[in-house]
């Protein structure tokens, strides 16, 4: 077989690239151009889409459908007797069980992302924090003027206190953080410090019903008499008051593991509250551990 002529070969070298001097070194390619430096696991598993911890949650909120057919059907062949507790219907009260629940598992998956991703835990812990910190200091705030007075925006006080103590001081220093992400960050800290318990993130749920459990008894008597001056009264009084309790149950604790979701620049605010806050990696992964294993449970 005959030889190649290797000098009619076209030069692979591209036009607009400088010439090789013999005996240079080999130039080693850029490794991080096609293969980027690797984040931790967790921030890697922030950006991914993750699987649902409770993946069969559709068909398990169908059965509260099948359960409702069912209380129908058996309504039907043994009337009620007594007076109705309150004025809602079956379907009206059905459905706001399937309402919580729904808005619960998307709160799971909520949750789930945000205790996957290492810099949205740190804003956790430190919230987590502000509220142990908050009720050691939160008498005396009150007596403050400047944080009592709706200086921003009609916040309220715990809103205006982190604006003094967080943001004031580390703004100049942190000026690529938006002022979305200052806002997200301090809502949600002002929020968890003002929560009556550090775990549920639900105010005021129970409150929300007492008005309705308190005009039961009257309501009752007024629809068993057939009062109905005063009935209509009462019926709207139960009605709202359960509506609001359905949607304080679903939506607050959806709104604390979504809200910090909406971060930008979320190295940047990590950054920040390490410095805020020394130590507050520490409270991080304790909390991490311990949100995974209450999942654990639930699964």
């Amino acid at each position: 077989m005959g030889s190649v002529d290797v000098s009619s070969l076209s030069d692979p070298t591209p036009l607009d690239s400088e010439p090789i001097a013999p005996g240079s070194p080999p130039v080693e390619a850029d490794r991080n151009l096609a293969f980027p430096s690797p984040e931790t696991p967790q921030q890697l598993a922030a950006e991914i889409e993750l699987a649902h911890p409770n993946p069969y949650w559709p068909l398990k909120t169908s059965l509260i459908g099948v359960a409702y057919l069912a209380h129908l059907r058996f309504r039907r062949y043994s009337p009620r007797t007594l007076p109705t507790f309150t004025p809602l219907r079956l379907g009206e009260l059905y459905g706001s069980v399937a309402l919580i629940y729904t808005v619960s598992q998307e709160r799971r998956l909520a949750q789930e992302r945000v205790v996957n991703d290492s810099r949205l835990m740190t804003l956790e812990a430190a919230a987590r924090r502000q509220w142990r910190h908050w009720r050691e200091i939160r008498d005396s705030v009150y007596q403050q003027p400047e944080y009592t007075e709706t200086a921003y925006d009609y916040h309220p006080v715990t809103y205006n206190y982190f604006y003094r103590t967080l943001y004031e001081p580390y703004a100049d220093k942190y000026p690529d953080i938006s002022k979305h992400d200052w806002d997200v960050l301090l809502t949600q800290i002002s929020n968890t410090a003002w929560s009556e318990r550090d775990d549920t993130y639900i105010d005021f749920a129970a409150a929300s019903l007492y008005p309705a459990l308190t005009s039961t008894p009257i309501a009752m008597f007024a629809r068993w008499k057939n009062i109905r001056f005063i009935t209509p009264f009462l019926n709207g009084i139960q009605r709202t008051s359960f509506y609001l309790w359905t949607l304080m149950m679903a939506l607050q604790p959806y709104q604390h593991w979504a809200y910090p979701l909406t971060l930008q620049n979320r190295e940047r605010v990590a950054e920040m509250l390490r410095e805020a806050y020394p130590g507050i990696e520490k409270d991080a992964e304790a909390l991490r551990k311990r949100y995974q294993s209450s999942q654990a449970r639930l699964a």
